[in-house]
């Protein structure tokens, strides 16, 4: 009968010390790795999120972009899809590519759209079918940066939830 209850007693305390490493565990798992933190460190600094934000995201295509946020997001998305720039959360790597796939598809079209003028990259306005062809690819392209930056904010949500930012 003694035998029973100190089994019982060790047993629970077993499950309780348990339980207890496993939320340790939890936390060093969650915890970003050094590697991970570079890479992070530097692709949000590659995009310079402040220029993407007032130089692109609050810009007006109609009015066109300052040549250097763009070159900035084109240097994003040659990082963020290189192999080396992976990272070992695979969700955060999914965020990355998310936002990195949004802002080359941004890139693309307006590669198309508009022509470089000095330090801008601006619409051509100069006759009447250039004109309609702006008209025409202002708001897409404003609906395209719009997107590119709810996936920033979804990123930094994330990098924000899990330590990644200082």
């Amino acid at each position: 009968m003694t035998s029973i209850g100190v089994i019982s007693i060790l047993c629970l305390i077993l499950l309780y010390e348990l339980s207890t490493h496993k939320k340790i565990i939890k936390t060093l798992k969650s915890k970003p790795k050094k590697r991970d933190l570079r890479i992070v460190k530097e692709l949000i600094e590659t995009l310079d999120i402040t220029a993407f934000e007032s130089s692109i995201f609050e810009q007006n295509s109609w009015y066109g972009y300052a040549q250097k946020p763009i070159r900035k997001t084109i240097a994003f998305t040659e990082k963020a899809q290189s192999i080396n720039y992976r990272t070992s959360d695979n969700e955060l790597n999914k965020l990355i590519i998310i936002l990195s796939d949004s802002i080359y598809d941004f890139n693309e079209y307006a590669g198309l759209k508009l022509y470089s003028e000095g330090e801008f990259y601006r619409p051509a306005k100069e006759n009447e079918y250039n004109l309609k062809t702006t008209e025409e690819a202002t708001p897409i392209m404003n609906n395209m940066t719009t997107k590119s930056f709810e996936n920033l904010q979804n990123l930094l949500k994330y990098l924000r939830e899990r330590d990644y930012l200082e």
